[in-house]
């Protein structure tokens, strides 16, 4: 596998492990958060190509910035989403579960 397929499959696989186990991504800064620290074990662990993409990488190409998860997020919520309705589309019969969130303000929220 080429070194910036192995990179960024990495991180996607990083970005979906805090997802499936509702972990934040970012902290207040971008080298702080449980993405970053995933990162910096998996690096530790022996992902050379990982430490040298985030340590010698061009600034534009590391595959860390907020932008960049938000897209990986997106293009995974996408996935799913392609998944269920596929699944949905075979069934003879499905249900629908929803519950609902109060927002800040104390007002309940659908979404």
């Amino acid at each position: 596998m080429q070194p910036n397929k192995k990179i960024i499959k990495s991180i996607i696989n990083t970005i979906l492990f805090c997802g499936t186990h509702d972990l934040p991504l970012r902290g207040k800064a971008n080298d702080e958060g449980v993405l970053y620290d995933l990162l910096m074990m998996r690096i530790s662990v022996g992902a050379e190509a990982l430490k040298n993409n985030l340590e010698d990488g061009k600034q534009n190409a590391k595959y860390t910035s907020p932008q960049i998860q938000n897209e990986i997020v997106d293009i995974s919520a996408k996935v799913i989403k392609n998944y269920i309705c596929t699944d949905v589309k075979k069934a003879s019969a499905y249900s629908i579960l929803a519950d609902e969130t109060a927002d800040m303000a104390g007002k309940e929220q659908l979404r």
